[in-house]
């Protein structure tokens, strides 16, 4: 029965908002890992892969922790939220050709933007490989 209740807590430490940072390694392959958790770290294939190796990680984390009586640091992700919405203003014609490479791509105009604004930041869009593949070559003009 306390071997049940470890478990539900190392899952709701996995829950918590701690930061998970995914890079691209100049290798091809992802590298995962969650700052406030020293030493938390893996690598993978594909974002996707990463992410659920880095939840193993984090479980594997936690429950040495625990075993050893180390204080688990507090999520990052718990001192500032952000809704995940911002103004911006851009001149016209930017504007413009935004819209219009985002039509050639299939994609809305808030999409490519996201894509865009996450590939110059990290070079890890958020969202599929798919559309991070049918938007590539706009990229390239």
């Amino acid at each position: 029965m306390e071997n049940d209740k470890a478990l539900g807590d190392i899952e709701r430490l996995v829950q918590a908002p701690y930061k998970r940072e995914i890079t691209r390694s100049p290798d091809g392959t992802w590298f995962g890992q969650v700052p406030e958790l020293p030493g938390c770290m893996t690598e993978a294939d594909t974002p996707a892969e990463t992410l659920e190796m880095l939840d193993d990680a984090m479980r594997a984390w936690f429950e040495t922790a625990l075993e050893l009586g180390k204080v688990i640091p507090e999520p990052v992700g718990d001192r500032k939220r952000y809704s995940g919405r911002f103004n911006i203003r851009v001149p016209s014609p930017l504007h413009e050709m935004l819209a219009t490479r985002a039509a050639e791509s299939g994609t809305s105009l808030n999409e490519y933007c996201v894509f865009l604004l996450s590939y110059g930041v990290g070079r890890q869009p958020y969202f599929s490989a798919q559309h991070r593949e049918e938007l590539r070559p706009s990229l390239r003009r």
